[in-house]
């Protein structure tokens, strides 16, 4: 058994010729980098669930989404409906189911026009 080579300055190899103690410690960071994805990856997921799991928007944000449109300043009778329209959960729900400010104005405004009929008589639905 020639040991000379040992003492040259050559680290030792493996049976399978990789290199000894090197092998363990990519393997050790690669497994570390798997699990940091995974647990970032796990992170987004709970992040989306709990957004998606989170239910309607609140009566706030769907009346300053409708602030924001700017059509409220004149019509005061149009924006308290949309304060009491928004108390009910399936109203907001739907709101924020539209899409486009355009269609959440329509949503809003059929909905303001379906009551006005209704409350004058003019309505048999």
């Amino acid at each position: 058994m020639d040991i000379s080579r040992l003492h040259s300055g050559e680290k030792k190899k493996c049976s399978y010729g990789g290199m000894k103690g090197k092998k363990k410690l990519d393997s050790r960071s690669a497994l570390f980098e798997s699990v940091e994805k995974l647990a970032n990856i796990g992170n987004e997921l709970i992040a989306v669930h709990l957004k998606a799991n989170s239910g309607p928007p609140s009566i706030d944000e769907c009346i300053e989404e409708l602030e924001s449109f700017s059509v409220l300043e004149d019509d005061e009778k149009f924006y308290l409906f949309a304060l009491s329209f928004f108390e009910q959960k399936r109203h907001r729900t739907s709101f924020a189911a539209s899409h486009t400010p355009q269609m959440k104005m329509k949503f809003l405004k059929f909905n303001f026009k379906s009551l006005c009929l209704k409350n004058t008589g003019a309505f048999d639905g």
